[in-house]
């Protein structure tokens, strides 16, 4: 749905079996990522070290997160391409 309003994939992908796969690939590896940030963090915020939470948002979180939006928006705009059969035509 996000991606359809922000335009990174097609309406016409709504009932596509591999748009639903290639999402759900993409939810599961949004969760472990944040799964990824909450052990960190949990931890240094147990300490209560503000130094602590700042190097890991500096230096873990931010270029993580930036890193997957651009692997999101990859994924998604490759898979919306129109795939061509063997003779080179679109189906």
């Amino acid at each position: 749905m996000v991606c359809r309003r922000t335009r990174l994939e097609p309406a016409s992908t709504l009932g596509d079996p591999r748009a639903r796969q290639r999402h759900r690939r993409l939810t599961v590896a949004w969760s472990a990522l944040r799964v990824a940030h909450l052990v960190p963090f949990a931890y240094v915020y147990a300490r209560d070290s503000v130094v602590g939470l700042t190097l890991l948002g500096t230096f873990f979180n931010k270029p993580t997160l930036l890193m997957m939006i651009v692997l999101t928006v990859v994924v998604v705009r490759r898979g919306a391409r129109p795939r061509l059969d063997a003779t080179g035509a679109m189906p």
